[in-house]
């Protein structure tokens, strides 16, 4: 790896997530602006970043590779979702905490920490392997996450399970498998629209860690906890095995990289709608995202020793 490239790349979208919280406290756009804005990217401009970048030739090495990641994926997935089932059981937090703390064990900030950086580091070759990562954690979410989260769901409403995300990795599976493309004039308005995808998503950050004041992060020692382990503990257990059976490259780079992402902003959104305790779910949002400015740059850099 090129770190000083590498570096370079992770400071450019700490500058953009710095850009954000300078317009938030200069009132440029508020909580209900930057919720618009990530509607928008869930909606229109990451599914068109997913599409286009999924827009490559058939070959052996990328399709061995993305059914490798999405079997890693499923992998970790399951494991999480046993360790939380015990954590919960032994657990002594409050009910509402503790759905909302299984939720961000689980789940972490992909679409706005995790593909930034993804394509930093891969450009468009980050950005398909990361989707065909993270197809597991799209249907997982939108099930077993709100499952967490409501006690009335018992069931899974599969209508939640066809989202944007999911449904253009899959069309963009297919295209790969076939080899297929877009017409010019349909691909290129999509790749610019697509191409909006990071900035916007780092500038919500940004606002994010400007929403909340500092001082209320220091009188919870739980989200110190939650961060720790979910930006240093876990990603570095999952590397030491991922290396351990002799994995390198992309199968190594892209699970770690995803792994350590912070607390996912649809958190707080999850906890208003289903239940969960929401000044938990915001102040970790808030905390990890701000510590992973930090320690996923100090990731990388291990993950190359």
């Amino acid at each position: 790896m090129n770190y000083v490239q590498i570096i370079n790349s992770i400071l450019v979208l700490a500058v953009i997530i710095f850009i954000g919280f300078i317009i938030t406290k200069l009132r440029v756009i508020d909580k209900n602006g930057a919720s618009v804005i990530s509607n928008v990217i869930m909606k229109v401009t990451f599914p068109a970043i997913i599409l286009t970048s999924m827009q490559k030739s058939f070959t052996q090495e990328l399709f061995k590779n993305s059914i490798a990641l999405i079997g890693i994926s499923m992998a970790i997935y399951v494991v999480l979702i046993i360790f939380v089932t015990i954590f919960g059981r032994v657990s002594s937090l409050p009910l509402e905490k503790l759905k909302i703390m299984k939720f961000l064990i689980i789940f972490g900030n992909v679409a706005f920490m995790g593909f930034p950086v993804a394509s930093a580091l891969y450009k468009d070759v980050g950005i398909f392997y990361a989707s065909c990562f993270n197809m597991f954690y799209n249907l997982l979410m939108f099930s077993y996450g709100i499952m967490i989260l409501d006690k009335k769901s018992k069931k899974i409403n599969f209508k939640n399970l066809i989202n944007p995300g999911l449904i253009s990795t899959i069309i963009g599976f297919i295209f790969f498998l076939t080899s297929s493309k877009l017409p010019y004039i349909i691909f290129r308005p999509l790749e610019w629209v697509g191409d909006m995808t990071i900035p916007l998503a780092l500038l919500v950050v940004g606002n994010s860690l400007a929403e909340i004041k500092f001082k209320d992060l220091i009188n919870d020692p739980m989200i110190w906890i939650y961060s720790l382990e979910r930006l240093l503990i876990f990603p570095c257990a999952l590397m030491f095995i991922l290396k351990f059976i002799g994995l390198s490259s992309y199968l190594l780079v892209i699970p770690v990289v995803i792994m350590a992402t912070p607390a996912p902003l649809t958190a707080g959104v999850f906890a208003r709608a289903y239940g969960g305790d929401e000044l938990f779910a915001d102040k970790s949002i808030v905390l990890s995202n701000f510590l992973a400015i930090v320690t996923v740059p100090l990731i990388i850099f291990l993950i190359g020793m």
